[in-house]
């Protein structure tokens, strides 16, 4: 009787085939996964960049509805400002996935800014800029005198484009 590997009684042949049997098994379930998976994560950032698109549009809507409701006057024009401030706020609520909707400028400013710094910055800014037109009077404030709801509305649109393009 001869030794080495292949002289082994056919029981061991068995067990070495079975071995290779699911060794190229499990490396054709890898190589599957492997194929799958980026084409899964690909679908998936498209339907979340779909998602946002939609969301843009969704906010975009709330904003022109000021436009309309103001143009309309259902709405006076500090009431436009509120709205569009609350607006800004709860779009940044939204995407951050932090209530910041009864959130005052000061509150804005002493938090840590949440997700990106640029983006909460941006967000500070809008509501700082709503401030003077919602609260002040026109009279004694050149800010608030020098607004409109038109702008107010293009300033609160431009964070919710430029969060959805980041």
């Amino acid at each position: 009787m001869t030794t080495g590997f292949w002289a082994l009684p056919a029981l061991s042949h068995m067990w070495a085939y079975l071995i290779v049997g699911i060794v190229a098994i499990l490396g054709a379930v890898i190589a599957v996964v492997l194929l799958v998976l980026p084409a899964s994560r690909k679908e998936k950032v498209k339907a979340e960049k779909k998602q946002a698109h939609h969301d843009m549009r969704y906010w975009q809507k709330l904003v022109s509805q000021v436009g309309i409701d103001f143009n309309s006057g259902t709405i006076s024009e500090a009431e436009a400002y509120s709205r569009l401030a609350q607006i800004a706020r709860n779009f940044a609520s939204s995407r951050l996935g932090v209530d910041l909707s009864s959130s005052t400028l000061l509150d804005l400013n002493q938090r840590v800014p949440l997700g990106s710094k640029q983006q909460f910055q941006q967000l500070r800014q809008t509501i700082a800029a709503l401030y003077p037109p919602e609260f002040a009077h026109a009279a004694t404030n050149a800010a608030a005198d020098e607004a409109s709801v038109a702008a107010a509305m293009n300033w609160v649109n431009n964070l919710i484009e430029r969060w959805n393009n980041r």
